[in-house]
């Protein structure tokens, strides 16, 4: 009986261990849709050539994106490899962190320089930013991304 006991301890203690790494992963997952979305409205906004009648929704998503690209990767850590919430992240992340952690200074690098010219950029540098923003994620996930 005393073995069932601390068996049963044992689980219980384990079910909060396993929610943080599926708490991390939804995170990180709602972070990049988010990314996602403020940069397909950048480029919208670059595509339709008028940024100054939209320089302040400009101004807002570029500020969002500089904010959210150095937000997930504190959310890679490793016991997020056995979350049970579905995730492409793949393997390479973990045993090339040096690499990860490059890649994912690229995007926020880039984002931070978008941010910072923001308020003065013409279509043709958004869309060259938005473009330098797209590379940086594309590199990483043709590396880091479990397909």
């Amino acid at each position: 009986m005393k073995n069932f006991v601390l068996i049963a301890l044992l689980a219980c203690a384990a079910v909060p261990a396993l929610a943080e790494p599926d708490a991390d992963v939804a995170q990180r997952q709602q972070i990049f849709r988010d990314m996602q979305s403020a940069l397909a409205s950048l480029d919208t906004t670059a595509r339709g050539g008028d940024v100054d009648s939209k320089r302040d929704t400009l101004k807002e998503n570029a500020q969002h994106l500089a904010l959210l690209s150095g937000e997930p990767w504190a959310l890679f850590g490793r016991d997020t490899t056995i979350a049970r919430r579905p995730s492409s992240a793949g393997a390479m992340i973990w045993s090339d962190p040096a690499g990860f952690r490059a890649a994912a200074a690229k995007l926020t690098d880039t984002a931070q320089t978008l941010n910072a010219t923001a308020g003065k950029i013409s279509a043709d540098d958004l869309k060259k930013s938005a473009a330098a923003i797209t590379a940086a994620c594309e590199a990483c996930h043709q590396t880091y991304l479990q397909r």
